[in-house]
């Protein structure tokens, strides 16, 4: 088996040290195991997907402790299968005893609004800068929680690269940014209140399919939110009136 190492060659060393491997997540298509609680080992059969990680994974302006880069991978001679090593969200930090998702976080005891925002904010606005683009699938299961002693929040990461949209104006790229990161955090500050898992259901924004993967696009959040009313309105309950739903549509790009 013939690893890659897309930005340190010096990285094969750091796969000797490998001790312990804990099974975190299982489908099909896909295995991921936490390494030591430093690094994640991601086998998976969808080669779309993989191979978009891959791509955006790698990519030279990911900063270390910021965004989780892929330092190794491995990828089948038939290409039916593919495996890479990433950064753990908590990057190994000793300060950090556990690490959940956003959305456990936000509906847990621990949530704490007056540090939690600001942290997320920070971590989108690294985000974007660092892409220049939308993220394409940002809800609240990609969005990680580092906790410290006492459940005390210490980072948050925004993880899954596979579904990243570039900006179509890059002139208007810092314009883009901002925008998007003020419209993710009125989305996510609904999550507390009401319970949902990803997006405000009213919020506007479409599921759309991208081979075979459900994506909640950002390009749909830019050009559908700037005219968002209050979210207390936005949130209104639906009416008890029985609705026939309607077929979801692909949105468009």
């Amino acid at each position: 088996m013939k690893w890659i190492y897309p930005t340190n060659p010096a990285f094969k060393h750091e796969l000797r040290t490998f001790k312990r491997y804990e099974l975190t997540y299982s489908t099909k298509d896909v295995r991921v195991y936490a390494i030591d609680n430093k690094y994640v080992l991601k086998e998976s059969n969808n080669m779309v997907q993989f191979l978009r990680e891959i791509e955006h994974g790698t990519r030279p302006e990911l900063r270390r402790g910021v965004h989780v880069r892929i330092h190794a991978y491995w990828i089948h001679p038939k290409r039916t299968s593919g495996m890479y090593i990433m950064d753990h969200a908590s990057f190994g930090a000793t300060d950090v005893q556990r690490t959940i998702t956003a959305k456990a976080y936000l509906k847990s005891p621990h949530f704490n609004p007056a540090t939690f925002f600001p942290k997320f904010r920070s971590a989108l606005q690294g985000f974007y800068r660092a892409f220049r683009g939308f993220h394409g699938d940002l809800h609240a299961k990609n969005v990680m929680v580092n906790l410290g002693p006492k459940n005390g929040l210490k980072s948050v990461v925004i993880i899954d690269y596979a579904n990243i949209v570039p900006f179509i104006n890059n002139k208007n790229s810092e314009a883009n940014k901002n925008t998007s990161v003020n419209n993710v955090q009125r989305a996510f500050k609904a999550l507390p209140t009401h319970g949902y898992e990803e997006y405000p259901k009213r919020s506007g924004i479409q599921v759309k399919w991208v081979d075979d993967i459900p994506v909640r696009s950002n390009v749909d959040m830019l050009h559908k939110l700037h005219d968002w009313k209050p979210l207390r309105v936005i949130e209104k309950p639906p009416s008890k009136r029985r609705v026939h739903p309607r077929p979801n549509t692909p949105a468009d790009h």
